[in-house]
Order: C-alpha cells, then structure tokens, then sequence
C-alpha cells in the first residue's frame, strides 16, 4: 500500500511529505534489483550457450580433421592401388581382386564414421 502526504500539509518538506519520497526511491529500487537479477540472469544463459557453441564448433572441427584424414588416406590408397596396377598391366600380370574389394570396405568405414560422429553430435546437442 502507497502512503500519500497528507492533504493539509502542503509544504513539501513535512514529515508526511517525507515518508511518501522515500516509499518512492524504495519501490524504484526494488524495481531496479529485479531488472539486474533478469539481467544477470539473461547475461548467464547467454554465456553458457555461447560456451556451448563453442563446444559444438570445436567438436565439428575435429570431426572435419578426421574425415579428411580419413579421406586423405583413401586417397593414397587408392593412387598406391591406381600404381600397382598399373605395374601389373606393365607386366603382363593382371591384378587381385582383393584390391577393388577393400576400396568398398574403406568407402563404408568412412560412411560409418560419418554416421557416428553425427550420432554424437545429435545426442551432444539433445542433451543441453
């Protein structure tokens, strides 16, 4: 309940008057704690998801630095492959089969750890 001054005491320097100036600076300083509490509370939120993005970029990047990797030695593989063939048909010889069947398995692995590291990285982000 807001106290008024008095009606017949018309100075502003009264008791009453006083009273009344100070239920003002109390109710607009209950007012500005509230708002720093909100925002100190919307700063807080801001900084853990900004933590989190971090999180989740740096996660992203080394999951791009093992896919090329993995990509960079499949590429290898397959130039190393490319070559013995090419020895082979220089030769005379022709070359296994064994050697197409394990560019199927590699590209499947790849595939899977793709697969996987989306995985986790959909549960990472479900979870907060």
């Amino acid at each position: 309940m807001i106290r008024r001054p008095p009606r017949s005491t018309l100075s502003s320097s009264s008791a009453a008057s006083d009273v009344y100036k100070r239920q003002v600076s109390t109710q607009s300083t209950g007012k500005q704690r509230e708002l720093e509490k909100q925002r100190a509370s919307i700063l807080q939120e801001r900084s853990n998801t900004a933590a989190g993005r971090e999180d989740t970029m740096a996660k992203l990047k080394d999951a791009i630095a093992a896919k090329k990797e993995a990509l960079r030695k499949m590429q290898m593989d397959k130039l190393k492959r490319q070559q013995e063939r090419q020895e082979y048909e220089a030769t005379g010889a022709t070359p296994s089969s064994a050697s197409s069947s394990d560019e199927e398995a590699g590209g499947a692995s790849v595939r899977d750890t793709v697969s996987d590291v989306a995985d986790e990285l959909k549960d990472d982000n479900s979870k907060k």
